[in-house]
Protein backbone atom coordinates (compact mmCIF):
# COMPACT_ATOMS: atom_id res chain seq x y z
CA UNK A 1 0.00 0.00 0.00
CA UNK A 2 1.06 3.54 -0.75
CA UNK A 3 0.08 6.82 0.82
CA UNK A 4 -3.33 7.83 -0.55
CA UNK A 5 -2.97 10.16 -3.54
CA UNK A 6 -5.16 13.26 -3.74
CA UNK A 7 -5.44 14.91 -7.17
CA UNK A 8 -6.90 18.07 -5.60
CA UNK A 9 -4.02 18.30 -3.15
CA UNK A 10 -1.50 17.72 -5.95
CA UNK A 11 -3.00 20.50 -8.09
CA UNK A 12 -3.14 22.85 -5.08
CA UNK A 13 0.55 22.25 -4.42
CA UNK A 14 1.47 22.85 -8.06
CA UNK A 15 -0.32 26.21 -8.07
CA UNK A 16 1.28 27.17 -4.76
CA UNK A 17 4.74 26.22 -6.04
CA UNK A 18 4.31 28.46 -9.10
CA UNK A 19 3.08 31.32 -6.90
CA UNK A 20 6.09 30.91 -4.61
CA UNK A 21 8.43 31.23 -7.58
CA UNK A 22 7.02 34.71 -8.18
CA UNK A 23 6.16 35.90 -4.68
CA UNK A 24 8.56 34.26 -2.20
CA UNK A 25 11.88 33.14 -3.66
CA UNK A 26 12.70 36.43 -5.47
CA UNK A 27 12.22 38.27 -2.15
CA UNK A 28 14.55 35.85 -0.40
CA UNK A 29 17.15 35.97 -3.19
CA UNK A 30 16.68 39.37 -4.89
CA UNK A 31 19.80 39.13 -7.08
CA UNK A 32 18.39 36.23 -9.07
CA UNK A 33 17.13 32.68 -8.66
CA UNK A 34 16.28 29.90 -11.13
CA UNK A 35 14.32 26.72 -10.42
CA UNK A 36 14.58 23.04 -11.25
CA UNK A 37 11.56 20.93 -10.30
CA UNK A 38 12.74 17.48 -9.15
CA UNK A 39 9.45 16.09 -7.81
CA UNK A 40 8.89 12.40 -8.55
CA UNK A 41 12.62 11.90 -9.15
CA UNK A 42 15.12 10.10 -6.92
CA UNK A 43 15.85 13.44 -5.23
CA UNK A 44 12.22 13.62 -4.13
CA UNK A 45 11.49 9.98 -3.40
CA UNK A 46 14.71 9.20 -1.53
CA UNK A 47 15.72 12.55 -0.01
CA UNK A 48 12.47 14.58 0.14
CA UNK A 49 13.79 17.28 -2.18
CA UNK A 50 11.16 19.02 -4.34
CA UNK A 51 13.17 21.77 -5.97
CA UNK A 52 16.73 22.80 -6.72
CA UNK A 53 17.50 26.52 -6.65
CA UNK A 54 20.30 28.15 -8.61
CA UNK A 55 20.92 31.39 -6.70
CA UNK A 56 22.84 34.40 -7.97
CA UNK A 57 24.69 35.95 -4.99
CA UNK A 58 25.30 39.71 -4.71
CA UNK A 59 29.03 39.14 -5.26
CA UNK A 60 29.07 38.89 -9.06
CA UNK A 61 32.67 37.66 -9.11
CA UNK A 62 31.35 34.09 -8.69
CA UNK A 63 31.44 32.25 -12.00
CA UNK A 64 28.27 30.22 -11.45
CA UNK A 65 25.16 30.26 -9.26
CA UNK A 66 25.08 28.63 -5.82
CA UNK A 67 22.77 25.61 -5.65
CA UNK A 68 20.36 25.09 -2.76
CA UNK A 69 17.99 22.13 -2.36
CA UNK A 70 14.46 22.75 -1.05
CA UNK A 71 11.57 20.74 0.33
CA UNK A 72 8.23 22.57 0.08
CA UNK A 73 5.01 22.30 2.06
CA UNK A 74 1.90 24.40 1.47
CA UNK A 75 -1.23 24.67 3.58
CA UNK A 76 -4.40 26.71 3.38
CA UNK A 77 -4.64 30.12 5.13
CA UNK A 78 -7.03 28.90 7.81
CA UNK A 79 -4.36 26.43 8.99
CA UNK A 80 -2.20 29.31 10.25
CA UNK A 81 -4.23 29.22 13.46
CA UNK A 82 -2.26 26.13 14.55
CA UNK A 83 0.99 28.13 14.63
CA UNK A 84 3.16 25.16 13.69
CA UNK A 85 5.35 23.68 10.99
CA UNK A 86 4.37 20.08 10.23
CA UNK A 87 6.60 17.29 8.94
CA UNK A 88 5.43 13.79 8.03
CA UNK A 89 7.19 11.12 10.10
CA UNK A 90 5.85 7.62 9.36
CA UNK A 91 3.74 5.91 6.71
CA UNK A 92 1.29 3.64 8.50
CA UNK A 93 0.29 1.85 5.30
CA UNK A 94 3.81 0.79 4.31
CA UNK A 95 5.48 1.00 7.74
CA UNK A 96 8.22 3.10 6.18
CA UNK A 97 9.81 6.42 7.19
CA UNK A 98 8.68 9.70 5.64
CA UNK A 99 10.11 13.23 5.43
CA UNK A 100 11.51 13.59 8.92
CA UNK A 101 13.80 10.57 8.53
CA UNK A 102 15.01 11.14 4.97
CA UNK A 103 14.99 14.93 4.61
CA UNK A 104 18.12 15.79 2.64
CA UNK A 105 17.12 19.29 1.55
CA UNK A 106 19.00 22.31 2.87
CA UNK A 107 15.86 24.44 3.23
CA UNK A 108 12.31 23.54 4.21
CA UNK A 109 10.04 26.13 2.61
CA UNK A 110 6.79 26.19 4.57
CA UNK A 111 4.00 28.39 3.28
CA UNK A 112 0.30 29.20 3.37
CA UNK A 113 -1.31 29.67 -0.03
CA UNK A 114 -4.60 31.43 -0.75
CA UNK A 115 -5.87 29.55 -3.80
CA UNK A 116 -8.75 31.98 -4.25
CA UNK A 117 -6.38 34.95 -4.67
CA UNK A 118 -3.35 33.04 -6.00
CA UNK A 119 -1.29 34.49 -3.14
CA UNK A 120 1.41 33.22 -0.80
CA UNK A 121 0.06 34.89 2.33
CA UNK A 122 2.82 33.71 4.66
CA UNK A 123 5.95 31.62 4.19
CA UNK A 124 9.21 30.86 5.92
CA UNK A 125 12.46 29.14 4.98
CA UNK A 126 13.59 26.73 7.70
CA UNK A 127 17.23 25.72 8.09
CA UNK A 128 16.90 21.92 7.89
CA UNK A 129 20.19 21.13 9.62
CA UNK A 130 19.39 23.51 12.49
CA UNK A 131 15.93 21.94 12.88
CA UNK A 132 17.38 18.41 12.84
CA UNK A 133 20.07 19.43 15.33
CA UNK A 134 17.48 20.73 17.78
CA UNK A 135 15.35 17.59 17.45
CA UNK A 136 18.35 15.28 17.94
CA UNK A 137 19.44 17.18 21.07
CA UNK A 138 15.95 17.58 22.50
CA UNK A 139 16.16 21.38 22.33
CA UNK A 140 12.72 21.95 20.79
CA UNK A 141 9.32 20.65 21.80
CA UNK A 142 6.94 19.13 19.26
CA UNK A 143 3.50 17.58 19.08
CA UNK A 144 2.54 14.25 17.51
CA UNK A 145 -0.44 13.80 15.20
CA UNK A 146 -1.92 11.30 12.77
CA UNK A 147 -4.15 11.53 9.70
CA UNK A 148 -5.45 8.69 7.53
CA UNK A 149 -2.25 6.66 6.94
CA UNK A 150 0.46 8.99 8.24
CA UNK A 151 2.02 10.13 11.47
CA UNK A 152 3.44 13.66 11.54
CA UNK A 153 4.92 16.08 14.04
CA UNK A 154 4.22 19.78 14.61
CA UNK A 155 7.00 22.21 15.56
CA UNK A 156 5.94 25.60 17.02
CA UNK A 157 6.83 28.27 14.47
CA UNK A 158 7.61 30.86 17.16
CA UNK A 159 10.07 28.47 18.80
CA UNK A 160 11.79 27.75 15.47
CA UNK A 161 12.13 31.49 14.90
CA UNK A 162 13.40 32.19 18.43
CA UNK A 163 16.05 29.46 18.07
CA UNK A 164 17.31 30.80 14.75
CA UNK A 165 15.98 28.04 12.49
CA UNK A 166 13.75 30.38 10.49
CA UNK A 167 16.14 32.07 8.06
CA UNK A 168 13.70 34.19 6.06
CA UNK A 169 9.99 35.02 6.44
CA UNK A 170 7.54 36.64 4.06
CA UNK A 171 4.26 37.94 5.49
CA UNK A 172 1.88 39.00 2.74
CA UNK A 173 -1.29 39.25 4.81
CA UNK A 174 -3.22 42.39 3.83
CA UNK A 175 -6.45 43.61 5.39
CA UNK A 176 -9.16 43.50 2.73
CA UNK A 177 -10.95 46.45 4.38
CA UNK A 178 -8.20 49.02 4.93
CA UNK A 179 -5.26 47.72 2.91
CA UNK A 180 -2.98 47.59 5.96
CA UNK A 181 -0.61 44.73 6.70
CA UNK A 182 -0.26 42.22 9.52
CA UNK A 183 2.55 44.40 10.89
CA UNK A 184 0.10 47.29 11.38
CA UNK A 185 -2.38 45.51 13.66
CA UNK A 186 -3.67 42.10 14.74
CA UNK A 187 -5.22 40.31 11.79
CA UNK A 188 -7.37 37.22 11.30
CA UNK A 189 -8.52 35.04 8.43
CA UNK A 190 -12.27 35.40 7.92
CA UNK A 191 -12.87 32.87 5.17
CA UNK A 192 -12.28 32.41 1.48
CA UNK A 193 -14.30 35.44 0.39
CA UNK A 194 -13.37 38.04 3.02
CA UNK A 195 -9.74 36.95 3.36
CA UNK A 196 -7.59 38.70 6.00
CA UNK A 197 -9.15 41.46 8.09
CA UNK A 198 -7.78 43.49 11.01
CA UNK A 199 -9.71 42.86 14.22
CA UNK A 200 -10.43 46.58 14.53
CA UNK A 201 -11.70 46.84 10.95
CA UNK A 202 -13.98 43.87 11.49
CA UNK A 203 -15.42 45.49 14.63
CA UNK A 204 -16.01 48.75 12.77
CA UNK A 205 -17.80 46.96 9.95
CA UNK A 206 -20.00 45.07 12.44
CA UNK A 207 -20.90 48.23 14.38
Amino acid sequence: MKTAFSRDRYEFTKRAHLAAQQQFYPRMFPHGVDFEDVTQTAHDLEYAIDCQLAVTPPDLTFRAPIRISVQERFRKPEDMRYGDVTITEWNLATQRPLELHKLGAQLFMYGFYDDHRDQIVFATAIDVLRMQWMLCRGEIEYSRHSRIDQHFIGLPFKRLKDLGASLFTHDGRICQLCGGTAADAAIEYRGRIDGWVHYGCAEERAA
